[in-house]
This record gives structure tokens, sequence and C-alpha cells, in this order.
């Protein structure tokens, strides 16, 4: 067992975790494995840098909003969502430190067409706001399942609405921002968590923390995501929704 390891499994076991053979968390809360993982790699906070993509307004159902609100820490985030944009710059406006980008990480810099639920549904469902995505038949399917739940016998295509974002690729982020190291990685991109875990040069920066959802992503895109974080060191777990994964050799 390495000492990153044997570090970051203590510092579990002091909070009450146990990180168990098949790579899951046992008793986990997103808000505490977070803290654990800054505390197991003895980052100081001066010095953490996190890039959040896909913050929406950085409060509803965010995992790292307790965690950035009440440190001293730095950061970008990414949001292409006007309006949840923002929100998200008004609920930092009192942090020192971050920075914010209105617009969605792609393959290359253009505008694309995001595809979200209407105002009206999302007033009824709040979940439904964080569910924009690219993927316009990917977005219905996740609307019903929604109603589903809420037993509402609607047509899924009439609550669905266009929005134009720009678009720029990881590198382009790295560049307009001047990152040149990341602590912490968080990717919840509806379903093309994988296409930018693609676009991370691991030879140019190296997150020492990639949480990703796999939530909406392919089983095929998952595995090979997991390969493509094990081929650059990574030891992944993972809890419900989402893939933690600690680089090794740092």
């Amino acid at each position: 067992m390495n000492l990153l390891t044997a570090t970051v499994k203590k510092a579990f076991r002091l909070v009450g975790y146990e990180i168990l053979p098949a790579g899951k968390f046992a008793r986990p809360d997103l808000d505490d494995l977070i803290d654990v993982f800054f505390t197991g790699l003895r980052v100081p906070e001066s010095e953490f840098f996190f890039v959040q993509v896909g913050a929406y307004d950085g409060i509803f159902l965010d995992p790292i909003y307790r965690y950035i609100n009440s440190r001293n820490v730095r950061g970008c985030f990414v949001e292409p969502q006007r309006k949840a944009f923002e929100r998200l710059v008004t609920n930092y406006k009192n942090n020192e430190g971050l920075m914010f980008l209105n617009a969605a990480i792609c393959h290359d810099n253009h505008k694309r067409s995001l595809y979200k639920v209407t105002p009206e549904m999302v007033e009824i469902y709040p979940n439904f706001g964080g569910c924009a995505r690219f993927d316009y038949q990917s977005l219905l399917r996740n609307i019903q399942k929604g109603f589903n739940r809420l037993g509402i016998n609607e047509e899924p295509e009439k609550y669905v609405e266009v929005e134009e974002v720009e678009c720029i690729t990881f590198s382009e982020l790295l560049n307009r921002f001047d990152i040149t190291r990341i602590d912490l990685l968080l990717i919840d991109a509806e379903g093309f968590d994988y296409e930018i875990l693609k676009m991370v040069d691991f030879a140019r920066i190296t997150p020492k923390i990639v949480i990703y959802e796999h939530h909406h992503v392919m089983d095929a895109d998952q595995q090979a995501a997991n390969s493509l974080l094990k081929n650059h060191h990574y030891k992944s777990f993972v809890y419900s929704g989402d893939t933690f994964a600690i680089h090794t050799l740092l």
C-alpha cells in the first residue's frame, strides 16, 4: 500500500468511513468525502485550486458549495446556462479568488444548441434545472422519468427549450484563465462527462482528484472513462452516481 493510499484510507476512517473491497464507500456523504480528500492530500487552502464544469447555480444539489464557501480556496466555475450562471455569480459574490465562465466545454470553440427544461416545469420540479444537455433525446428520456415519478401525464417535448451557448475546449479554458494547477476537477455534464475527460491533457495538467458524474454516462463510456483514468495513474472509487479518482503518484 503506497503512502497516498494509506493516508487517504486513514483519513476516511477518522470520519467513520471504510473503503470496501469493491471500491464503494460505506456511509458516504459527498460533502464530507471532498473534505476528507482535502485533508488526506494535505493541500494548503491557500494553494488549493478547483475547476467545476457544470456548476449550475452553485448551490442547488451542489456537492462543493459548503466546502468552497467556508474556505479560502481558489477555483474556476464553468456553467453554460445564462440564468443559472447569473445566480452562480451572485451566490459567490462575497468570495475572493474565484473565476467564472458562462460557456460549455466542447471539442472546439463555437456556439452550440443546449436543450433544457422550461422554467415553468423547473419551478414544479427543481431537479430539472440542472438537466440541460446537448443530446435532445436524452433530455426527453430524463424528463419522462421525472414525469413518471411525479405522476405527470404530459408530452416531454412541450417542456423543452433551446439556448445557444458558447463552447470552448478544455485547453482553451486553461489558457483563458492561465490555469496551471488543478487539485480538484469536478465534472457534471449530464452524460457528456467522458467527452470532457478525453479533452484533458494529463501531460499538461494533472488534477489530484477527479470526480465525474457517471449516472447519465453510457456503460461503455463509463468503462472507457475509468480505463482512461487508470492509464493516467488514478485509483477510482464509486459513490452513488459519481466516480471519484485519486492520482496515486502525486
